[in-house]
This record gives structure tokens, C-alpha cells and sequence, in this order.
């Protein structure tokens, strides 16, 4: 049962940083594959931090969180360009 909750807290966590990076950034491509680069990056930094050491599994967590983030990502990107292409036709 915790593992379940800690992913569901995982994936809102995720889609807000997707929504941030797709808001500051126009360029939907480097929206999509920045965030999918640098937050899974940030997990074994902050598992040091926590830990005090890099947990083996830490890779197995980074490969899943770049997964999830890249289809966060897309998913997102999708919203933002028909937000995009709305704001455009002045509707």
C-alpha cells in the first residue's frame, strides 16, 4: 500500500513540472526532453542526500521516473498546443 501512495504522489509532482517547463518554454520539443533529462538526473543526487550514500537500485528509479516523465511530458505538451493554437485563432 505505500509503494501505490508514494506513486500517486509521484505523478502530480511530475505533471508540474512538465506544466512548468511547457510554460516557460515555446519550443514544445525542449519542453518535452529537458524535464525528461533533468529530473530523473536529480534522483540519485537526492537520494545521496538523503541516504548518505547512492542506493544500487537508484538506476532501476531513474530509468522508471524518465519513463513516467516523458509521457507526462507528451501528455502535457498536447494541452499546451491546443491551449497554444486557440490563443493563436483569438478564441
Amino acid at each position: 500500500m505505500g509503494d501505490l501512495i508514494g506513486f500517486l504522489l509521484v505523478i502530480p509532482v511530475l505533471a508540474l513540472i512538465a506544466v512548468g517547463f511547457h510554460y516557460l518554454l515555446s519550443n514544445r520539443i525542449l519542453a518535452i526532453v529537458i524535464p525528461t533529462l533533468v529530473v530523473p538526473l536529480l534522483l540519485p543526487i537526492i537520494d545521496y542526500f538523503t541516504l548518505g550514500y547512492i542506493d544500487p537500485f537508484t538506476i532501476i528509479a531513474v530509468i522508471n521516473v524518465a519513463i513516467l516523465m516523458l509521457v507526462i511530458s507528451v501528455l502535457v505538451s498536447v494541452f499546451f498546443k491546443k491551449h497554444r493554437q486557440v490563443k493563436e485563432q483569438g478564441l
